[in-house]
């Protein structure tokens, strides 16, 4: 299960893209379900966006936001405008992979999409790209180069000119991934990308790898969070109190969860690959101690691998809760200062998690998306 939408206006609605077969929708609250994407050239999804102004529009993001050999590609990027039953390709099909499509919420015409590019070589539709007229042109307003696309990208709620966006430099072969490096980091725009900084004070000085990010609009400015995949002492999760100005790490990981290494997937989780730095062979001056499985000894919280997981969100129910999808689900309710293990394995609910979504309209009514279903 890649992603989760619920239509605001409707919350009987939802839509449900997979990684590995199609995107589904319920109209009665998950009763029943049917497949609307099966006659398209792309199965594997990775997000899913209802317009907040007209349910009947739909965006699509195609190919896995994920690293693993087994990760499949799509072809750019779909919209329907008559709620799922057809759907027009808009572009950005030599995309492969799309990480996190956004739309201005004043002006629903103003569309961000994420893009990683192709895993397996460079070029392609790779960056973060942005559309006025509703997806009939696109223009690319973040470039780093042929290797470096962008994972994830927020808006602030209460200014959609102000968008954080990460970049992610990456590249699959059979044997190796590389997983960051000198061009991956985050950057922001005031303008709606006519001008980008990339940000640095608080932030991993080394290369850096896969960045989820999250952002609460609830204070001004808005606090912006990530999980941070970097060399092993600098890894973890970030906070920003200043729209991103400065950062702290401060993510320390309950001893009784039971704290994962890198890797982070186990015996029973994904294809996670290693940390660039951990490939490449050399221990870190300063890092801690490494156990027998690999896993750090200090309580940093790092989350999970980042080829597969790395992604966070912020409860809008809970002020200070923030989720985070990992081979379990992890959660901090203090703003991120610590974590801790969610057990709801323990009722049943199946490994390796990749979407949480909230009913508007029940605080207590939380959808989970992971490898096992809804």
């Amino acid at each position: 299960m890649a992603d989760i939408a619920i239509d605001p206006k409707n919350p009987s609605v939802w839509y449900v893209a997979t990684a590995f077969g199609g995107l589904w929708k319920s109209v009665n609250r998950g009763i029943s379900f049917a497949p609307i994407f099966d006659d398209y050239t792309s199965f594997t999804l990775c997000c899913v966006v209802i317009d907040p102004k007209d349910s009947n529009v739909v965006w699509l993001g195609t190919g896995e936001n994920a690293s693993q050999r087994s990760a499949h590609f799509g072809d750019g990027v779909y919209k329907s405008i008559d709620a799922g039953k057809t759907w027009k390709r808009m572009g950005l099909a030599a995309s492969k992979h799309i990480g996190k499509i956004v739309i201005d919420l004043r002006n629903t015409s103003t569309v961000y999409v994420a893009s990683q590019g192709p895993l397996w070589s460079a070029g392609g539709d790779r960056g973060l790209y942005k559309t006025t007229d509703g997806g009939a042109t696109w223009a690319q307003v973040l470039r780093i180069s042929d290797d470096t696309g962008v994972s994830d990208v927020v808006m602030d709620p209460k200014n959609p000119l102000v968008l954080y966006a990460s970049a992610y430099q990456r590249r699959r072969a059979v044997g190796q991934m590389i997983g960051g490096g000198p061009e991956g980091g985050i950057f922001k725009t005031t303008d709606g990308g006519k001008t980008w900084k990339k940000l640095a004070r608080g932030l991993p000085k080394g290369d850096m790898g896969r960045a989820g990010l999250a952002i609460d609009g609830r204070k001004t400015p808005a606090t912006v969070l990530a999980i941070i995949d970097a060399k092993r002492d600098e890894s973890g999760f970030y906070r920003s109190d200043d729209g991103g100005a400065t950062w702290a790490r401060i993510g320390k990981m309950a001893a009784a969860s039971g704290l994962r290494g890198f890797g982070g997937a186990g015996a029973a989780g994904a294809q996670a690959a290693p940390s660039p730095q951990a490939q490449a062979g050399g221990a870190q001056a300063g890092a801690p101690r490494v156990g027998a499985r690999g896993g750090a000894t200090d309580d940093w919280y790092r989350g999970g691998g980042a080829a597969y997981y790395h992604e966070i969100f912020v409860d809008p129910n809970k002020p200070d809760t923030i989720w985070s999808m990992n081979t379990n689900v992890e959660r901090s309710t203090d703003g991120g200062k610590t974590w801790a293990r969610v057990n709801w394995e323990n009722t049943g609910v199946h490994v390796d998690h990749h979407a949480i979504v909230w009913d508007p309209t029940d605080k207590n009514h939380i959808l989970l998306g992971n490898d096992g279903g809804l």
